[in-house]
Formats: C-alpha cells, structure tokens, sequence
C-alpha cells in the first residue's frame, strides 16, 4: 500500500509540476503576433471615406475576461448631404393657390396615405407650383415630389415667409411644417 501511495504523490506531483510549466509558458502572450486581426470590410469602391486597413483586436485572455474593443463603422453619408426622414415624422402642408377648389385636400390625402403627416390650407393665389422644405428636408421634398409625380425643378428651400393665406392660424401652421407644396394654377400635380 505504502508503493501506491508514493506512486500517487509522484504522480500527483508530476501533474502540478506539468500544469505550472503549462501556465508559464503556454499563456504567453509577450508579442502581438498571437492578436486577431479583422478582416477588412466590404467597401464601395466610389466611398473614399473608408480607410483601406485592418484593425488589429487584441486576444481575450485565458479567464475569458478580456475585452474586445468594438468601433463604430465609418458613416456612408458625406456631411452637408440630407437624409430622408420617415414619412411619419415629416409634416407636409398642401396649400392651395391654384383657384380649384380641393386640390390641397387632394394631395394631402395622397401624402397621407404614403404615411406622411399631412395639413391643407389656402395659398396666396398663384400661377406656379412649388414644394418648399426646410433644411434637412430636402431629400423629404424630393420623395414628396417623385410620389405627387411633380418635377425636381419646382423643389426649393422654404422663404423666410411662406405664401399662405394670413388669417385664421394658417400661418402658425405653415411654421411648423417641415415642407409646404404650394399648389398653382399650373397644376402640376396630376
């Protein structure tokens, strides 16, 4: 018995002596030759905003505690360029200026029903249509465009006073729209 009992300890010995040995050397992450590198993005050849590199993350470590920093990716959207909003979140005034009763209604049930948040009002009497929008709005004004089958060029940033009808609270109104389609007598919107 006492023969088993020293072969046990030898043994037993010989695994803590391998474990140490193991932990000491096995672990070692002296260089980074060991770190993970990304592989590179998809990127779109005409975007000369994403840079051509890899980054490099480092390793967890052994207890599983490590972290691995994570990076936002670059914005596609150059600066200065309007993103369209969604349509819920855009108030789109019609105002009627054309003469034929309804046309503001018209258009707004139109925008309506693309989920845009829609107000009719009366416009100054006028011969041209426009849409105006306020900053940010722009890319907004153009999807109103292409859905009432209008023409970019009647796209316009928004005067300082808009062409509504004073009286009652149009005007309040037509200040917290973020794009006001001005229907003229030329009746562009079909």
């Amino acid at each position: 018995m006492n023969a088993a009992m020293g072969r046990g300890a030898i043994l037993v010995g010989a695994a803590v002596l391998l474990g140490l040995v193991l932990l000491a050397f096995g672990l070692d992450d002296g260089d980074s030759d060991n770190a993970i590198t990304a592989p590179p993005a998809p990127t779109d050849t005409s975007d000369t905003s994403v840079l051509d590199s890899q980054e490099t993350i480092p390793p967890t470590t052994a207890a599983g505690n490590g972290s691995v920093p994570v990076t936002a990716a670059p914005s596609t959207t150059p600066p200065g360029v309007d993103v369209a909003h969604s349509p819920n979140e855009v108030l789109v005034m019609t105002a009627n200026g054309s003469g034929t009763p309804g046309e503001a209604g018209r258009l707004a049930t139109a925008l309506g029903a693309s989920n845009f948040q829609t107000d009719a009002a009366d416009a100054l009497a006028t011969s041209t249509s426009k849409i105006y929008f306020r900053s940010t709005y722009a890319a907004d004004a153009q999807a109103v465009a292409e859905l009432l089958g209008a023409p970019a060029d009647i796209i316009a940033p928004m005067p300082e006073t808009p062409p509504v009808v004073e009286g009652n609270d149009t005007p309040a109104r037509a200040a917290d729209a973020h794009i006001i389609v001005i229907i003229g007598s030329d009746l562009v919107f079909p």
